[in-house]
């Protein structure tokens, strides 16, 4: 892999350069949004910030992102109770990059945070075609059914069909986390 810049930018202190970089990597590769969808994400994501960390690692070239994830800490309920976990959402790498060690880079730097032990256990969403990278760098499967409790009765079905995870595969990292078996409520719409 090239040697790039890294830095991990705080979900709550990120600078405009910073939200324009990270929001013009994920349109580059989800272009069905828009800036400014992306921009309020960022938003919600820097209300949430606590204790726990949140914000995006990131690997750059000059001022533009090439890499970059997002992590945040998520609440969720299990059959043995609340469970505090590192969400990992947004992981993209610049189309002309893949292949490089970027993605697996940038993944590497989010789990660190659960190698630290400032995070249990990390969930997160995938497809068949990415869930082998995932498995590479110690991640698992998990088959629950999942719910979210929050969603209104009345949601329409695009809300309510995004309101839980809509790819393929959900996974934890590490593998070897004691994780429960049955019903999780994600508390909150996937991401």
């Amino acid at each position: 892999m090239k040697d790039y810049d890294y830095s991990f930018i705080p979900a709550d202190a990120y600078t405009d350069a910073d939200r324009d970089a990270i929001t013009g990597l994920w349109l580059s590769v989800w272009p069905d949004h828009s800036r400014e969808y992306y921009g309020e994400k960022m938003a919600r994501i820097a209300e949430i910030s606590g204790e726990l960390p949140a914000g995006y690692p990131v690997f750059r070239e000059k001022d533009a992102a090439v890499a970059a994830a997002l992590i945040f800490p998520r609440e969720i309920h299990t059959p043995r109770g609340s469970l505090t976990l590192m969400a990992l959402s947004g992981v993209c790498v610049r189309s002309d990059l893949r292949g490089q060690g970027l993605g697996a880079g940038v993944v590497r730097k989010a789990f660190s945070f659960v190698g630290q032990g400032l995070y249990r256990v990390s969930l997160f969403q995938t497809s068949y075609r990415v869930a082998p990278f995932y498995e590479s760098l110690g991640c698992c499967r998990v088959d629950n059914p999942f719910i979210n409790s929050l969603t209104p009765d009345n949601a329409d079905p695009e809300a309510l069909r995004r309101s839980v995870f809509w790819d393929d595969v959900v996974m934890i990292y590490p593998a070897g986390f004691d994780w429960p078996a049955g019903q999780i409520d994600l508390c909150g719409s996937a991401y």
